[in-house]
C-alpha cells in the first residue's frame, strides 16, 4: 500500500469527525474553574496506531480502528483542557486532541516519512507521546536517526510556532527534561528527550549508523548538523540543553571512538569542534587514536594528532605502542604518519623497542613491509622540511599502502535473497507493532540478514568492505548432497511441516507454523534453507578451486543443531533418537558442505576436513553428524502385536552409517565446539572431551568466562590438535551469541569484536601453513541486531570478515606463543582453570598436548629475536636462556621453581632501558634472552616459505615420534 496516501486518507477521516465531535457535551466539560478538585467524564477516542486488526480481512488493514470509550479524567487532566485557548486547540484539532493514543504513532510517520503529517501534529497534544517508545524501543528519534531522514528530524527538533504557543517573552528553544514529568515547557510542551538512548546505544551514536554507506552519507550529515547544536557544551540558548556528545554505550565507546573506526576526517573534527574529548579509553582500554590507526585512514590520524588526543609520553599512546597497532592493521599509510609527526619525532623509539616491533611484525608476516614504510619514514625525518613535503607526498601515495604486500586475500561474500523468506516480516511503515512482535518473538529473523547484506543498510555493504567479491544467486543444495548427513525420514517431516505452515499464512498472514517450540516454519522455509545450504556448497567450490582465498556465507536459517535425524541429541537423552529443540536450525549447512567438500574434492587432495563451531551453544548436530561417519547402532522403539489385543513396547537396534566419500571418513574429519557448559544451558550438552576416529573435541566454557579465559582454553586444547591434524581445508560455523549483549547469549560469556578478531586470526594461520589458507566460514548464531549497522551481531560478523580479507598470508602458527601467553596472566585468576586442565591431562584427555618447561623472564631483559634458532631447532619449544634471575614453570607442577643459573651469567650487567618492556613477553614467540642489551642481534627476518619449512618438519617430528601414543590415548573419553 502507499503509506503517504493512506495517512492522507486518515487526516481526511479525522476532518470530516469534526462536526459530530463538536456535538458532543465537550464545551460544559471543559469550561471548568481550576479551583475544582472532582473529575469529570468526558468521551475521549482512542487511535490503534498499528493499522492491522488480526480478525480482520486483508482490506481493512488500511484503516484505522476506532472507538468510543468512557475514561475518568484526573484534575490536572482537566486542568490540560480546561482553558479557552486549550478548548480552540482541540475545536481545531477535534479527534487527536482527544485521543489516548497506542505509543507507535509518531514511530509510524517517521518510517512512512509522511512530513505533512507530522508538522501538522507535532505540537497538539497528541506530542505528550513523542518520547515514548514503540513496541520495538524506539521513540521517533531514534528513528529518525537510524534511517537518517533529516527533513523528518528537522520537524521533530523545530521550535513550536506562534499560531500553536503564544509570544510569553521566552525563546523558542528547548529545554532539558529527563521524564515526562519534569520536562514540560511553560505551555505544556514536552521538548525532545536527547538523553533517552536505544538499546544501550547513545543518540549521539544513533545519528551516525548510515555514515558508512556513500548513498545516504549526505543525509547522515545533515542530520548531524542539525543535532550537534544541542549538544551540552553548544547550545543555542542560555537554556541548558541535553545531548550528551561523549556518552558512552556499553562497552565505553563515544561517538568520537566511532566515527574515528569509520575513517571519517569530516565528522570527526565536527565532532572534536563541538567538544568530544579525544582522549576518552572504551573498556578495551583503546582511544579514539587507536580507532583511527584501525580504520586505516592517515587524514583522520592526522586529524586526532592535531587535536592533541594522543600523549607520546602515555602508556597507551607511546610512540612504540600506536605503530604496534598500525602493524596490527597493516595500516602503514598511518604508519607513515605518526612517524612523520613533528610531536613523535620528538620521541622517538630506542633500539630494543624498534627490535621488539620488528619481532612482533616478522611473526605477523608483516616484517618486510614494516621494514620499507620504516626506513622511507626516516630517510624523510632527515630531509629538510621543504623536501620532506616534496618527498612525503610522492612516497605516500606510491610506495605506500595498506596491507600485505601480496594484497588482500580475495574473500567472498555468499549470500541469496530466499533467506529472508523464511519466517518474513511486514515492512516497518505498513505494521509496526506486529513486526515488532515477531522480532521480539522469535530471535531468529530476517533482520539478521538485514544489517549485514541489505544495501545502504547490511554493514558489508558499508565503504570499508567495497572490495569484497559478492554472490548472490547461488543455487540450491541438491537432494543428494543434503541426504550425505541427514536422513530421509527428517527431510520428508520438514517439507510436511512446511506445507502445513503454507495452510496457516493463505489463512492469517504473518503467522508461522513450526516443527518444535522454538524453530518457526513459513510457507519460505524450505526454499531458504536449500539456498542457504546451496551457499556453502557454492562457497566449497569457489575456495577448492582457488578461484577465492576464503569466504563467507551470510545466510539463514541456521545449521549447527541440526543432527542426522533431525533435533540432535539433549542433555539425558539417547544420542540416536531425535529429541528435544532444533534450535532454529532447518538443515546442517555446514555439515552438508563439508560433505560435498570430502566427496568432491578428495581426488584433489583436499581430504582433510576440519570444522570450528565458536557459537556459544554447542554445535551437537554437527557432532551427532561426524560421529556418524563410523558405523554405529542406534536403538529403535517399536510397537509390536504377536496377537489381536496384545501391544508389545519393543527395543530394536539399528545399524547406521551415514558416508561421506569412503571408510576413511572418520580419520579425516575433526570437529571442535567451544561453547558455554554448566549442564543447563541450551543444549545442555558437550562437556569437556576429546576423542579420535572422528577427531571430536569439545570445550566448555563456564559462566562469566572472560575474555582471558576464553583465549587460553582455546590455546590450551584447540590449536594444538587442530594443528596437529593438518586440515586441508577449515570450516567454520561461526555463533556470535556469545557476544557479552547478545539478547539469546545473555552475557554468559563476555566476548566482544576483538576475541572474535583473534580467534579468527589463529585459525587463518594454521589454514596458511596447511592449506594454503582455504576457509569457508558459515553463519550460525547472533541475535542482537539493534541499531542496525551499529548492533553487536553486524559489528561481531565486520570484524570476523575484515581479519579474513586484511591478514597476511604469510602467517604462520606459533606453537611456543601459545603457552609463552599463559605466563603472562595472572597466576591467581587462571588458579581454578589450571586445575582443571591438570585433571583433564590426568585423565588422558588432550593427549599430545606440550607439557616443557615454561620460561619466564623478568622485566630488565632485552628479548631479541634470531631466524636461525627457528630453522635450525629440532625442538618446536625452543629456548636459548641466557639470563639467572628467570624462573620456569611446569604446567605439570602448577607451580614455579627456579632456574639454574649458567656460569656466564654469575654477574650479569643489569639494564635499566624501560622501554624494553613496552611489549610484554607474552607476545613473543621463540626467542632469545641476553642480559647484556649491547650485544643484542638486531632480528633477522625470516621469509614465509622458509618459516613454514622449519614449523612443517618440527609438525611432522612431532607426529612420528608420537604416532603410536596418540593413537591409544586419542580415544579415551572423559
Amino acid at each position: 500500500m502507499d503509506p503517504d496516501k493512506s495517512l492522507n486518507d486518515h487526516q481526511l477521516n479525522i476532518k470530516q469527525d469534526e462536526v459530530s465531535l463538536q456535538s458532543l457535551p465537550i464545551d460544559n466539560d471543559l469550561n471548568l474553574d481550576h479551583s475544582q478538585n472532582n473529575s469529570q467524564n468526558i468521551d475521549i477516542f482512542t487511535i490503534n496506531a498499528d493499522t492491522i486488526d488480526d480478525s480482520k480481512d486483508q482490506n481493512s488493514t488500511n484503516e484505522l480502528n476506532m472507538e468510543v470509550i468512557s475514561d475518568q479524567k484526573s484534575t490536572n487532566q482537566s486542568e490540560d483542557f480546561g482553558s479557552r485557548s486549550n478548548l480552540d486547540q482541540l475545536i481545531k484539532y477535534p479527534l487527536l486532541d482527544s485521543f489516548n493514543p497506542k505509543p507507535g504513532f509518531f514511530q509510524k510517520l517517521i518510517h512512512s516519512r509522511d512530513s505533512k503529517t507530522l508538522k501538522e501534529y507535532i505540537f497538539s497534544p497528541m506530542r505528550c507521546i513523542i518520547n515514548d517508545r514503540d513496541s520495538s524501543g524506539c521513540t521517533a528519534l531514534h528513528i529518525a536517526l537510524l534511517n537518517a531522514y533529516p527533513e523528518m528530524l528537522e520537524i521533530l527538533l523545530s521550535c513550536q510556532s506562534e499560531d500553536l504557543r503564544p509570544n510569553n517573552g521566552t525563546e523558542n528553544t528547548y529545554i532539558a527534561g529527563d521524564s515526562l514529568s519534569n520536562t514540560v515547557y511553560q505551555n505544556n510542551i514536552i521538548p525532545i528527550d536527547l538523553s533517552i538512548p536505544y538499546a544501550g546505544i547513545p543518540i549521539s551514536h544513533l545519528v551516525l549508523c548510515k555514515a558508512i554507506f556513500p548513498e545516504r552519507y549526505e543525509d547522515c550529515m545533515n542530520c548531524l548538523y542539525l543535532l550537534l547544536p544541542f549538544t551540552l557544551t553548544h547550545g543555542t540558548s542560555q537554556n541548558v540543553s541535553w545531548l550528551d556528545i561523549n556518552a558512552t554505550d556499553q562497552l565505553g565507546i563515544t561517538a568520537l571512538h566511532l566515527a574515528c573506526s569509520f575513517g571519517d576526517s569530516k565528522i570527526v573534527s565536527l565532532l572534536l569542534e563541538y567538544g568530544a574529548l579525544a582522549n576518552i579509553s572504551d573498556l578495551n582500554n583503546d582511544e579514539p587514536i587507536h580507532h583511527a590507526i584501525s580504520s586505516r585512514d592517515p587524514d583522520t590520524l592526522s586529524v586526532i594528532l592535531s587535536s592533541g588526543g594522543a600523549d607520546p609520553l602515555k602508556e597507551t599512546t607511546s610512540t612504540a605502542n600506536l605503530i604496534k597497532c598500525c602493524i596490527d592493521k597493516s595500516a602503514w599509510r598511518c604508519l607513515h604518519t605518526l612517524l612523520t609527526d613533528s610531536e613523535y619525532q620528538q620521541h622517538p623509539i630506542s633500539e630494543s623497542e624498534y627490535d621488539l616491533l620488528s619481532f612482533h611484525a616478522q611473526k605477523l608476516g608483516l616484517g618486510s613491509e614494516f621494514e620499507r614504510v620504516f626506513s622511507i619514514a626516516v630517510e624523510i625525518a632527515t630531509n629538510d622540511e621543504s623536501e620532506q613535503r616534496r618527498v612525503g607526498v610522492g612516497v605516500n601515495e606510491s610506495l605506500i599502502a595498506d596491507g600485505p604486500s601480496m594484497g588482500l586475500a580475495s574473500t567472498r561474500i555468499f549470500t541469496h535473497g530466499c533467506c529472508i523468506d523464511h519466517i518474513s516480516l511486514p515492512e516497518p511503515m505498513d505494521m509496526p507493532i506486529r513486526r515488532s512482535k515477531l522480532v521480539n518473538k522469535i530471535p531468529e529473523n530476517p533482520t539478521r540478514m538485514e544489517v549485514l547484506v541489505k544495501p545502504n543498510v547490511g554493514i558489508l555493504r558499508s565503504n570499508e568492505f567495497s572490495l569484497l567479491q559478492w554472490t548472490e544467486s547461488c543455487k540450491p543444495a541438491i537432494l543428494s548432497d543434503i541426504l550425505r548427513v541427514h536422513d530421509w525420514a527428517y527431510v520428508r517431516l520438514l517439507q510436511h511441516k512446511v506445507e502445513e505452515s503454507r495452510l496457516i499464512w493463505d489463512q492469517r498472514p504473518f503467522l508461522t507454523g513450526s516443527i518444535d517450540d522454538d524453530t518457526q516454519l513459513t510457507p519460505g522455509s524450505w526454499k531458504a534453507a536449500l539456498h542457504a545450504s546451496g551457499s556453502v556448497i557454492n562457497a566449497v567450490d569457489c575456495v577448492c578451486r582457488g578461484e577465492n582465498r576464503n569466504a563467507f556465507c551470510a545466510i539463514r536459517p541456521p545449521g549447527h543443531h541440526l543432527g542426522t535425524w533431525g533435533a540432535a541429541q539433549t542433555v539425558g537423552t539417547n544420542e540416536g533418537i531425535p529429541s528435544g529443540s532444533q534450535g532454529f536450525c532447518l538443515l546442517n549447512n555446514v555439515a552438508i558442505g563439508a560433505a560435498y567438500c570430502r566427496y568432491t574434492y578428495s581426488n584433489l587432495g583436499i581430504s582433510k576436513i576440519a570444522i570450528i563451531d565458536f557459537d556459544v551453544h554447542h554445535g551437537n548436530g554437527t557432532e551427532q553428524i561426524v560421529r556418524n561417519a563410523s558405523p554405529g547402532n542406534r536403538k529403535i522403539k517399536t510397537l509390536f502385536n504377536p496377537v489381536p489385543g496384545i501391544n508389545l513396547d519393543l527395543e530394536q537396534d539399528i545399524s547406521y552409517y551415514k558416508i561421506w566419500r569412503d571408510e576413511l571418513d572418520a580419520e579425516n574429519i575433526f570437529f571442535s565446539s567451544v561453547h558455554a557448559y554448566d549442564g543447563t544451558f541450551y543444549p545442555g550438552t558437550g562437556p569437556d572431551q576429546c576423542i579420535s576416529k572422528p577427531n571430536i573435541i569439545n570445550i566448555g566454557l563456564s559462566e562469566k568466562t572472560t575474555s582471558k579465559i576464553f583465549r587460553n582454553k582455546i590455546k590450551r586444547f584447540l590449536l594444538p590438535k587442530l594443528l596437529q591434524f593438518r586440515p586441508n581445508i577449515i570450516f567454520i560455523s561461526a555463533g556470535f551469541d556469545g557476544h557479552v549483549i547478545d539478547i539469546v547469549g545473555k552475557g554468559f560469556t563476555s566476548c566482544t569484536e576483538g576475541d572474535y578478531t583473534w580467534l579468527t586470526q589463529q585459525l587463518i594461520s594454521i589454514a596458511n601453513l596447511c592449506c594454503n589458507g582455504r576457509i569457508v566460514s558459515v553463519l550460525e548464531g547472533g541475535y542482537n541486531t539493534k541499531a542496525l549497522s551499529l548492533s553487536p551481531l553486524a559489528k561481531s560478523v565486520a570484524a570476523h570478515v575484515r581479519t579474513l580479507q586484511w591478514t597476511s598470508p604469510n602467517l604462520m602458527p606459533n606453537p611456543q606463543e601459545w603457552d609463552d601467553e599463559l605466563l603472562t596472566e595472572d597466576n591467581e585468576d587462571l588458579e581454578n582453570e589450571d586445575n582443571d586442565i591438570a585433571d583433564h591431562r590426568d585423565s588422558g584427555v588432550f593427549d599430545g598436548y606440550p607439557n616443557n618447561d615454561l620460561i619466564a623472564f623478568g622485566n630488565s631483559n632485552v628479548i631479541s629475536y634470531n631466524a636461525d634458532n627457528l630453522n635450525n631447532s629440532s625442538n618446536s619449544n625452543h629456548y636459548v636462556v641466557d639470563t639467572g634471575g628467570a624462573a620456569s614453570y611446569s604446567p605439570s607442577l602448577k607451580r614455579y621453581k627456579s632456574q639454574e643459573k649458567s656460569e656466564t651469567d654469575e654477574n650479569p650487567p643489569s639494564n635499566n632501558d624501560s622501554s624494553s618492556a613496552v611489549f610484554s613477553n607474552s607476545q613473543m614467540g621463540s626467542y632469545e634472552v641476553h642480559s647484556n642489551a649491547s650485544n643484542v642481534i638486531r632480528p633477522k627476518r625470516a621469509a614465509a616459505i622458509k618459516a613454514e619449512e622449519s614449523i612443517q618438519k618440527k609438525i611432522q617430528s612431532e607426529l612420528d615420534s608420537s604416532k603410536q601414543i596418540n593413537g591409544n590415548n586419542l580415544s579415551e573419553n572423559i
